[in-house]
């Protein structure tokens, strides 16, 4: 296994001459046999040893267990070591993750607070395989079929065409005790069912499974390498300021026009999924002009290019002043656009309220001489969502007796009788999401 390890090394290039390598230390067979093989190698590779171990506090007296055994290897094997403690479920709870997922953010956060030049971690073939059926059960990309990557940013996995079963021989022949996290003995999460009872259907059928789903990770991260590059060339000349270019991006073979919608997507945080990807190519093939995607985000066609559309902060000012009749005409230039404003006091059922519009409300208004629902009205109107909840309603007791940008309803508009009015004057104030 230790030539195995050291060819990986070499063929990936994972450490150089004078590298401190810190190896993330669970305890587990994986971890401690990866600590073992390098410590074994280091002098002869010219790098330096250290380890990091983090107590997630989950797993109650188990974790304390774990972390002593740690502290215990790296003393008898001579190696450095740097542990923490962090109370991951109450972190978890605060943020509303899953505690998977906040055990993993803690962890990579400690790993690089504490790296020094690399982090080796024990990453194996059979958690690459385990990874690629996640993927593929889940629907991905090419992207996602290219397996656990044999070194990204400060992470190498110098274990990454090991498999699990030559890790526990190694461990065994050479008399290396570990431990074992109970978590990992159940089927509480969908990695531990895969690895019950997937993976050793698939290693009957064919031994080598792991390792011909490692070579075809291999053949796929080169063709994903290939269409990067393509991609990379038409990005820059199909998008202009974040947003798609239809004209330009439609006369792309339909595997690159993927690749756009994909970095699209992430550009704005949100999931490479089927459903925000076929949302998109809706916008693109004209078959709306507008759509909501993943975390209530707004995509819109803006004069042939696709962006996100603006949320609207908008808080508007409304005051109600009552005045009569006679003195409006008197010290006003009045003309249709006050009138529209104006709302006769004796036509009023109950008293006034200002709010925002509700279901069912509806409006006649008298330069139109149609009654609309709201919801209607600001559709053929073309109102956007991010706006339509925040446009002041006046309404009595009988319903609407004005909306914003529309005037007043038919019932309660001025004319040669009436006496006193209430005059609307509203404003707004707008800030950019």
């Amino acid at each position: 296994m230790i030539e195995k390890v050291k060819q990986t090394i070499e063929k990936f290039d994972l450490i150089k001459c004078g590298t401190v390598v810190t190896v993330a230390l669970s305890g587990g067979a994986d971890s401690v046999a990866l600590a073992t093989v390098l410590n074994a190698i280091k002098d002869e590779l010219g790098f330096t040893l250290k380890a990091a171990h983090l107590n997630h506090l989950i797993r109650g007296e188990e974790a304390y267990r774990d972390e002593n055994f740690v502290k215990a290897f790296c003393e008898k094997n001579g190696i450095p070591l740097k542990t923490e403690r962090i109370d991951v479920p109450k972190i978890a709870d605060f943020s509303g993750e899953s505690l998977e997922l906040a055990a993993r953010n803690a962890r990579y956060g400690f790993f690089e607070r504490i790296n020094e030049g690399v982090i080796a971690t024990a990453h194996n073939s059979d958690d690459n395989m385990e990874t690629y059926i996640m993927n593929s059960i889940r629907g991905t990309g090419l992207k996602g079929l290219c397996g656990i990557p044999v070194k990204r940013d400060i992470y190498i996995r110098p274990l990454i065409n090991v498999t699990r079963s030559e890790i526990e021989s190694f461990c065994r022949e050479n008399n290396i005790e570990y431990i074992t996290d109970s978590t990992n003995l159940t089927d509480e999460c969908t990695r531990n069912v895969i690895r019950h009872s997937v993976t050793p259907v698939l290693r009957k059928l064919n031994l080598a499974a792991a390792s011909n789903i490692r070579r075809t990770n291999e053949n796929n991260l080169r063709d994903e390498a290939f269409l990067e590059k393509i991609t990379d060339k038409a990005e820059k000349e199909c998008v202009s300021g974040g947003a798609i270019i239809k004209e330009k991006v439609l006369l792309l073979d339909e595997a690159i026009i993927y690749r756009i919608i994909g970095r699209f997507l992430n550009n704005l945080s949100v999931d490479f999924s089927f459903r925000n990807t076929d949302a998109v190519l809706s916008l693109l093939k004209g078959e709306t002009r507008r759509t909501v995607i993943e975390k209530g985000i707004v995509l819109a066609d803006k004069n042939g290019k696709i962006m996100r559309e603006k949320k609207e902060n908008v808080s508007f000012s409304v005051e109600i002043l009552k005045e009569s009749y006679d003195f409006f005409i008197k010290n006003r230039k009045v003309h249709n656009l006050l009138l529209k404003n104006a709302i006769s006091c004796d036509k009023i059922v109950g008293n006034l309220k200002v709010r925002t519009r509700e279901e069912g409300d509806k409006i006649t208004l008298a330069h139109r001489g149609v009654t609309k629902t709201l919801k209607k009205l600001f559709t053929e109107d073309k109102i956007p969502e991010t706006r339509r909840n925040s446009i002041p309603v006046i309404s009595d007791d009988r319903g609407v007796v004005w909306v914003y940008g529309y005037g007043v309803d038919k019932r309660v508009l001025s004319d040669e009788n009436t006496k006193n009015i209430y005059y609307i004057n509203c404003s707004e104030n707008k800030a950019g999401e």
